[in-house]
């Protein structure tokens, strides 16, 4: 999971990075720097996002895979 994913996460749930950040537990300022790349997401910040959106494994793994062949880097 990276900034990209949770971005299109936020942005489909149609909600602001504040409402975000509360939703998981962060400030707004944390969830604009996870999106812009300056901060990573944690493991444990990942399965707060996972768990509190009801999104499995296997739903993050096919948005990863689509992200990668959108972006032209698919893995071989």
């Amino acid at each position: 999971m990276d900034g990209y994913f949770v971005r299109i996460l936020r942005v489909n749930l149609g909600i602001n990075q504040e409402e975000f950040g509360m939703e998981v537990g962060v400030s707004r300022q944390a969830i604009s720097a996870i999106e812009s790349g300056k901060l990573a997401i944690s493991k444990r910040l990942e399965q707060r996002i996972l768990y509190r959106f009801n999104i499995t494994d296997e739903e993050l793994r096919a948005i990863e895979t689509l992200k990668r062949i959108l972006h032209g880097i698919e893995k071989k």
